[in-house]
């Protein structure tokens, strides 16, 4: 749930800016990636009911972060090292929304393919 609320705050997302020193150890792609997969998650678990959803959100931040090779704190520091640049942020936001686009029209495509082969 605590990373519901700070990816809910993700309008403020943003980076550092030239003149400030990142103390981020991730990449913009990086984090990119990692949001992405946070935005899948909080979907997938978005029609849990508490307590359970908080605790299927707790495993999916586990495995997102283990999948990733980071670890939460890591993660939250660049989080909060974002929230300064809401230009920035825009267009990281930007860019997330038409990946899962592009993820998902790929997945529609292949399921139109096996329902096609199917058919046959």
């Amino acid at each position: 749930m605590r990373f519901f609320l700070l990816f809910c705050s993700f309008g403020l997302l943003g980076f550092p800016s030239c003149g400030e020193k990142s103390s981020c150890v991730l990449t913009q792609d990086q984090m990119m990636e990692i949001l992405m997969d946070v935005q899948i998650a909080e979907t997938a678990a978005q029609s849990l009911a508490n307590p359970v959803k908080d605790s299927v959100q707790e495993v999916y931040y586990r495995q997102i972060f283990e999948i990733h090779g980071v670890g939460e704190e890591a993660f939250k520091t660049c989080f909060e090292e974002l929230q300064a640049d809401p230009e920035r942020m825009s267009a990281v936001y930007e860019k997330i929304v038409d990946e899962m686009k592009l993820q998902g029209a790929k997945q529609l495509k292949k399921k139109e393919v096996v329902e096609e082969e199917v058919s046959d």
